[in-house]
Order: C-alpha cells, then structure tokens, then sequence
C-alpha cells in the first residue's frame, strides 16, 4: 500500500528546463474561478479534489477526498485541506490540514519580509520570499526550479518538460491540449491545459505502475 499512499500525499499537497511557451504570463483568473476534479486510480473513481479562487482576498481553497476500497473494505482514506494566499506568483500565507488514513498533520507558512516562513510536519524551514506551491492551476509553476509540497513541507527541486499537444477527453468531448511533464525525486506528473492555459487534466504512475488520475467535471 505503501508506494501508492505516497503518490496520493504527493498530489494532494504535491522549471530546470526553460519553457518557450509563454505558460510563464500571468495565468491567475480575474474572478471567481472554480476547478473540480474527480479522482480515478485506474478507471475506478476513488474520490474527488476542489479548487476555488477568489480574486477579491487573491485566495485558493482546496479540498481532497479519497477512499481506496478493495472487495467493498475501505484500504485507505485521505482528507486534505489548504488556504493559500498569493501575491502574484508567490505564496504569501499557506494553512494546510490533512487526515491521512487517521493520521493528523499541519503545515503553516506566510511570507516576512525577505523569507517563507514555514511550519511543517518535519519542523520549522526558512524558505526564499517568493515560493510557489504545486498550484496546477497556475501554469507559472512550469518555469519553476523548485515547488513547495504543501502537505509534507518538503521544497522539492523539480524540471518541467513541454510534450507538445495531445488529444485527451474533455466532459465527455476529445480536445487537443498542451502536455507537459514535471518530475522531481520519485515523482512524475502528466499535466494539460487547454489553448487559453485553462487546467484541464492530471496523471501520475504509481510505484506500483498504477495510474492515479484527475478529470475535470
């Protein structure tokens, strides 16, 4: 179970390559803007994740809900929530709670003045001022070198790699998409986003060579 609970801690949270794209111009909605997404491990739908931005406070709330069951048994359950504040591209405060299969964690971190100060589950860090988390709505995050997991605390060297246009499914309809590809240490995360950089989609193998997915509704 292991190697697949990682995975999902990762994602729940979770470029050395520069981009010729243009993903790094401002990507952050105008206004209220939603993103929900329901969550497969292979083709079975084990939960769901929700993101909300209110431009007005420059606010994202999210929230996660998984539930892996095997012959009717629930194997594993995780719950996640966060409140990030940005300031253009960077974080300036970040509240996380997460339940993991019953294990309760915290992480808190808000910018002053030249430093991230954060309180993670590991312990205190003292992170640059300007720190983007795995924000998959932001494509910004692709001309990143390091991303803030904001579950774990871990600020995670990353590289982003373009992939090109891809066909995907789309609420039912095939759409052609941007791919692009971030890999840190045992991670690698499939990401699409539409011509107008909307965020349309996620995947990432499991250790285990299952396929952990996300489809927006």
């Amino acid at each position: 179970m292991m190697p697949l609970r990682q995975n999902l801690i990762r994602l729940a949270g979770t470029g050395l390559l520069a981009l010729a794209t243009g993903l790094s111009a401002a990507a952050i909605p105008e206004r209220d803007h939603a993103w929900r997404f329901n969550v497969y491990l292979d083709d079975k739908r084990i939960g769901w994740h929700e993101f909300e931005f209110d431009p007005a406070a420059s606010t994202v709330r999210s929230e996660a809900r998984y539930d892996v069951r095997f012959l009717f048994i629930s194997a594993y359950r995780y719950a996640h929530q966060s409140t990030e504040v940005w300031d253009g591209h960077c974080l300036r405060r970040v509240d996380a709670r997460t339940d993991d299969n019953g294990r309760l964690s915290s992480l808190q971190g808000e910018r002053d003045g030249e430093a991230f100060m954060l309180r993670a589950p590991t312990g205190h860090a003292r992170l640059p001022a300007c720190v983007q988390s795995f924000a998959y709505w932001d494509p910004s995050i692709l001309s990143a070198t390091r991303l803030l997991n904001a579950q774990t605390g871990e600020y995670q060297p990353i590289e982003a790699l373009t992939l090109g246009p891809q066909q995907i499914i789309v609420r039912g309809h095939p759409v052609t998409a941007q791919a692009y590809r971030i890999t840190a240490q045992d991670l690698q995360i499939d990401l699409w986003y539409s011509n107008d950089r909307e965020w349309l989609g996620l995947q990432s193998r499991t250790r285990d060579g299952r396929m952990l997915r996300y489809e927006i509704q």
